[in-house]
């Protein structure tokens, strides 16, 4: 049985994958959800999945559960940096990053080393623990 309160942050998590997913995914793209195994990054999986994505990597200690939802590649970020993953070693660069567990650090780290595609790369922070928010055109927000 789930309580009604619990039942509630369900409908919150899908909510926010489903707006995520088809604002941001078009079909074929190569995305890396950070955070891939709670509540919305259960939902999201799927959702890109369903939506087209070619290449679906994420970051989680969950690896099974993460695969069975439609994850490609699991990075335990406990054992190595995201950003540093030899299994993201050879490639391409992303056409979407969405963030739920990480906050400005990801941004940066995104940029750092360059996993965004240059023309059309989407970083989407759906978590955040700095108020500041970097853009640097207009459509990047």
């Amino acid at each position: 049985d789930i309580l009604i309160v619990e039942s509630s942050t369900l409908t919150s998590s899908a909510l926010t994958a489903m707006m995520a997913a088809n604002k941001y995914c078009c079909e074929g793209d190569r995305v890396l959800v950070l955070g891939g195994s709670g509540g919305v990054g259960c939902f999201l999986i799927q959702l890109l999945k369903a939506r087209g994505a070619s290449f679906i990597a994420t970051t989680s200690t969950q690896r099974d559960l993460m695969l069975s939802l439609g994850a490609d590649v699991v990075i335990n970020y406990k054992d190595e940096n995201w950003f540093e993953s030899s299994e993201l070693e050879n490639c391409k660069q992303f056409d979407l990053i969405i963030d739920l567990a990480v906050g400005y650090d990801a941004w940066r780290k995104a940029r750092q080393f360059r996993m965004l595609k240059t023309l059309g790369g989407k970083f989407v922070a759906l978590t955040s623990d700095d108020a500041l928010v970097e853009a640097h055109n207009w459509w990047q927000l």
